[in-house]
């Protein structure tokens, strides 16, 4: 008799990040255990992954963690614990990262002024509750990891992997920047069919949260994902690259062959 993993992956045969180039060999949790209270994770959205796209984007999902803690929904005991072990994770990991996280004394007064908000009576402000994420590193984690939802997520509402020829654009705003930008144009529409994330009787959309559309062929989908109130990203994707708009050369288009190479290392973090 297979086990309960057997038959998933028995079920599932392919990887559905790398475009059906390799075998599944594992479950991957999108999101991850980690980004959950308690780690109690939604149930119906573990993927078959093969080992290197399992363990690719590990390092990316921890920075994305902690973006998507920034602004927790209650203050607790408990959400503080795990937030400083996701700090401590990060630390571990990518011990230059969290002073690229900090951003520089001009960006937070033009973060205060625009926002209206008030610093305490001698708060400095590198005290200030902000992150940056202009450091090229920590663009490259998000985006990798929105490539990352992408698949997954296409691969759980059409019942198909995304092919190697696939393309996904994934945009990402802060909380901070979505206050200031808004939503990007048309996405609202676009979206218009909730997932439903539940443990048991417990609703866990306050964590993780999204919308989608799908494509009468079912040839491309779009995703609009909010992690707690702190991080979002618009996904778009397709079975075939050459179905997107030209962009300028600064937009990257990730493919699913993108997750199959080495994620961060020491020389990217400084």
């Amino acid at each position: 008799m297979l086990t309960r993993t057997q038959q998933f992956l028995s079920d599932h045969p392919v990887c559905c990040f790398c475009g059906g180039e390799a075998p599944s060999e594992e479950e991957d949790h999108i999101p991850g255990r980690d980004f959950f209270k308690g780690r109690h994770w939604p149930e119906g959205y573990s993927f078959p992954a093969c080992k290197d796209c399992n363990a690719s984007t590990r390092h990316d999902e921890m920075l994305v963690n902690v973006f998507s803690r920034a602004l927790p929904l209650e203050d607790s005991e408990e959400q503080a614990a795990e937030f400083k072990r996701v700090l401590t994770g990060l630390k571990n990991n990518f011990p230059h990262i969290l002073a690229a996280l900090q951003p520089r004394a001009n960006e937070v007064r033009a973060i205060i002024k625009a926002l209206g908000v008030q610093r305490l009576p001698g708060q400095f402000l590198s005290e200030m509750p902000f992150l940056s994420a202009d450091h090229d590193a920590v663009q490259v984690s998000l985006g990798r990891y929105g490539l990352k939802l992408g698949c997954a997520l296409f691969y759980k509402h059409l019942a198909r992997l995304l092919p190697k020829e696939a393309g996904v654009l994934v945009k990402w705003q802060t909380n901070v920047r979505l206050s200031l930008d808004g939503l990007p144009e048309g996405l609202v529409s676009l979206t218009g069919v909730p997932g439903m994330l539940n443990r048991g009787k417990s609703i866990l959309n306050d964590q993780f949260q999204y919308r989608y559309g799908l494509q009468d062929d079912g040839n491309a989908a779009v995703f609009f994902i909010g992690f707690r109130l702190s991080l979002y990203y618009s996904l778009t994707c397709v079975n075939d690259v050459r179905q997107l708009p030209e962009f300028p050369p600064e937009v990257r288009v990730w493919r699913p062959r993108d997750l199959q190479k080495p994620h961060l290392t020491p020389a990217m973090q400084r």
